[in-house]
């Protein structure tokens, strides 16, 4: 056991040199970035500024304006998950919710994406840029939402997030007002050259009281070509920095160097997010620490070399290559068989097993039990469970069968 161990130590040891010269040139030098923190706490999109995932942030000013008055003004807070960004607004207005003949002449809030952080000149949205305005007050004869986005060239149309069911946003009515974003983060990268740490934002708040009365509040610049370009965004930088497809693919592929145990890719998972602001800090000390308790251990030395092909890109954990999951578990009491499909999953998943199943249990891959059942087959060695709300990621599903417990990795789209 000592020697398995430490082959592991020098094989990953060997390896973090490997990543050493690498992990620099993934991340690009910005100037005066504002710094965001990734929440694990849930948000909800109604307008509420209340819950605990925005209070425990300050609010942002809006320094730069244009025509500004003595009875303007306005905030933002910024967070970002797992699967999406977060913008929270806050504006004083005391003539809100005003609308004229078109958006841009109405009371409205916008944001503004760059995933790239090149300049691509004036007029030219770049494939990952994005602007997205929200009316704050109503008429019938303009969008609630509207924007511009790189994927569809010099459009208002920006479907590509309006129409998903995970773009959300929602206001607040009161004085002050608030608009807050729920924005996918897949969406936004799309296919731009996002460097997995960096991208540029903008805010900007308008205040129309007629044809001729206009006041406009920024984040970063009160040069208005924020729609027209991306030159004079700002730089916002993610605390937890998101590793690129080629060094994950290269940290997989160095994991199999040891067939062992599942232990082996199950820890280094469960401790991926945890550990990547470690790794960034101290990149001579890519090995990490197996932690796991008692329970863990026993469920998990019950399996062996369960591998697959991950990939970490944009955030979220993908299987490549296959849509289903064939595997010989080596058992200290025997091999069982076990196939599984759908993989990736959404509300249901068939499992067939050479051996019976008396019951699952579904945990996060940091070790939170979701839900328990027993289980009795549809058909001879065929079942099917129907998967709890969950939102997409990568989870643990252990099986309990006459020869022990099957512990392998799902992903839920």
């Amino acid at each position: 056991m000592k020697r398995k161990y430490y082959f592991l130590g020098m094989a990953l040891m060997l390896f973090s040199n490997s990543l050493q010269g690498q992990w620099y040139n993934n991340t690009t030098t910005v100037e005066n970035p504002l710094m965001i923190k990734k929440t694990t706490l849930p948000i909800s999109i109604d307008g509420n500024p209340n819950d605990v995932a925005w209070t425990a942030l300050e609010w942002i000013p809006l320094t730069k304006s244009n025509n500004r008055s003595t009875n303007f003004s306005a905030y933002f807070k910024i967070s970002y998950d797992d699967a999406n960004v977060y913008v929270l607004v806050k504006v004083y207005d005391d003539t809100p919710f005003y609308t004229y003949n078109s958006e841009w002449q109405s009371d409205n809030v916008a944001i503004y994406f760059s995933m790239d952080l090149i300049y691509t000149g004036e007029d030219i949205y770049s494939e990952g840029m994005w602007h997205i305005r929200y009316l704050s007050g109503q008429s019938s004869s303009l969008q609630k939402v509207t924007g511009r986005t790189g994927n569809n060239g010099d459009t208002w149309q920006v479907g590509t997030i309006l129409q998903n069911s995970n773009f959300k946003v929602a206001q607040m009515d009161y004085y002050p007002y608030f608009v807050e974003w729920q924005v996918p983060w897949n969406l936004l990268i799309g296919n731009s050259n996002f460097d997995h740490q960096n991208f540029k934002f903008e805010i900007e708040v308008d205040n129309c009281n007629s044809y001729y009365e206009r006041e406009q509040l920024f984040w970063n610049s009160n040069y208005d070509d924020q729609w027209t370009s991306n030159r004079n965004m700002g730089y916002v930088r993610l605390s937890d920095v998101t590793l690129n497809p080629e060094i994950c693919k290269q940290y997989v592929d160095s994991l199999k160097l040891s067939r062992d145990s599942i232990s082996l890719l199950t820890n280094q998972l469960n401790q991926l997010n945890i550990e990547k602001t470690n790794l960034t800090n101290s990149l001579n000390q890519l090995q990490l620490t197996l932690n796991q308790t008692e329970r863990e251990r026993n469920t998990i030395a019950d399996s062996l070399a369960t591998l697959y092909n991950l990939l970490v890109k944009n955030q979220y954990i993908k299987i490549l290559a296959f849509n289903e999951v064939t595997t010989t578990v080596a058992m200290k009491q025997g091999t069982v068989n076990l196939h599984l499909y759908p993989n990736p999953a959404r509300n249901r998943m068939v499992i067939e097993c050479s051996e019976n199943i008396t019951s699952y249990s579904i945990y996060t891959t940091s070790g939170t039990l979701i839900t328990t059942s027993a289980i009795s087959p549809a058909n001879p060695d065929r079942y099917e469970i129907e998967l709890p709300l969950l939102a997409p990621g990568l989870y643990n599903l252990h099986l309990q069968t006459n020869k022990g417990t099957i512990a392998v990795l799902f992903l839920r789209q």
